[in-house]
Parts: C-alpha cells; structure tokens; sequence
C-alpha cells in the first residue's frame, strides 16, 4: 500500500472541504430555483427546506407489532355430580371481555412493570419527563383486527430490539396474569364442588344419623374447613 504524504493528505482535505462547500451552498440555490421559478412561494420553500432538514436530522422511531389471540374458556356450571361446560358464547359477554382484555394489555400496574423491568427511567427519552409512564403509554397501541378474536399490539422506539423486547414483555405479563387467575378459578370451581358433594353426603346423614353422630360431627367440620378454604 503506497504511503500517504502530508501533500496527499493535504490535497484529500481540501476536495473534502469543497465538496462540503459546495453542498451548502447547493442548499439555498435549490430554495432561489423554485422561489424564482414561482414552483412554491417564498414561505412555502423555507417550509419545505425545513422538514427536508428536519428528515436527515431525526431518529428513525421502528415498530414492534405481535398478534395475540382473545379465546375465553367456556364457563363452567357446578352440579352434585360434576361440572358441565356451556357451550355457548353470548355475544356480548365475549365483547365485554374481549375490550377488557384489550385494557388489560394497556393497564397503568401492568405498563409500570414494564417500565421498571426495562429501567426505561434511566433512559434519555423519560428521564426529565414529568409523568414517565403516561408518555410511555402513548408508544403503545391496541388495534382490534376486525370479525376476529385477534388483537394486535404495537410498540414504537427509537430501538428496534428495545421496541420487540417490550412487546413480548408486555404479552408474557399478560399471558401471566391470565394465566393465574384461570389456575384459581379452577381451584375455586373444585372446592365448590367438593363442597356440593359434601352437601349431599350430609343429606344421606340427615336420614340415618341423629345430629350428635360422630358421623355427622366429622362431615360438618370437613364442610366448615372446605368454606373456609373457599373464603381464603
């Protein structure tokens, strides 16, 4: 590789120069062309100058979009002998529930976790911001695909991983959340229907045994210790 001489480096300084030069002075000729060839008014071209500016000067801001799916279970019905499952939807329950879930997805308790999981406080964007959190909030969006059960989220920031990290953070929080209170109204469904068959065996007592039985002492302490399970 040849070596560079401090004329060479020279020389490559000025053609730099020029060029940086010349490209400023293009700026405002580009403005008098369209002024002077009545293109746009004189406002309208120091407007356009502007945003052209404003567009090389900008971050670019990318967007995360996941796709989630609202699917109820199908209530259940306690019975003596079990559960049955209702089949059908009412629609404006499921609309009911479907907008609550979309709520959910945009909760102040589960957006702050978020924020705080991400440390997003520290951060240039929100660190001088009065109230971080709503400002995070409007980074964040909920379309309902329409005729479907689908939803879509979206999150914009400067950061396209950033941006698809706090999507799936958002629904692995949510999908939590559901998720627990599936597993205790399962629970809940249970203890009621041991409590039902408890209830029944007590009926088939009540005809055999006096109320002093220890038979039916014993039933009606387990009963007690199901509904304050049930209470809990």
């Amino acid at each position: 590789m040849p070596e560079l001489t401090p004329v060479v480096l020279l020389v490559i300084l000025l053609v730099m120069a020029a060029e940086f030069v010349n490209g400023w002075t293009d700026a405002p000729n580009a403005i008098a062309t369209v002024v002077s060839t009545r293109v746009l008014t004189p406002r309208m071209a120091v407007v356009v100058a502007v945003v052209m500016i404003g567009s090389f000067i900008t971050r670019p801001v990318y967007r995360a979009t996941t796709t989630i799916l609202i699917d109820p279970e199908s209530p259940n019905i306690l019975t003596t002998t079990g559960t049955v499952e209702l089949q059908s939807q009412n629609y404006y329950s499921y609309r009911e529930y479907y907008q609550s879930q979309a709520e959910i997805l945009t909760s102040y308790t589960l957006i702050k976790k978020v924020f705080e999981d991400f440390k997003l406080g520290e951060s240039r964007d929100y660190i001088k911001v009065k109230e971080p959190i709503k400002a995070f909030l409007k980074t964040i969006r909920i379309e309902p695909i329409r005729d479907t059960r689908l939803l879509k989220l979206k999150v914009d920031n400067k950061d396209p991983k950033l941006a698809a990290d706090i999507a799936n953070r958002i629904v692995d929080l949510f999908v939590m959340r559901n998720l627990y209170y599936i597993s205790k109204n399962e629970l809940m469904n249970l203890l009621k229907n041991e409590y039902l068959k408890l209830e029944s065996r007590m009926s088939d007592y009540e005809k055999i045994y006096k109320g002093g039985h220890p038979e039916m002492i014993r039933l009606q302490k387990e009963m007690a210790e199901m509904v304050d399970k049930i209470e809990e």
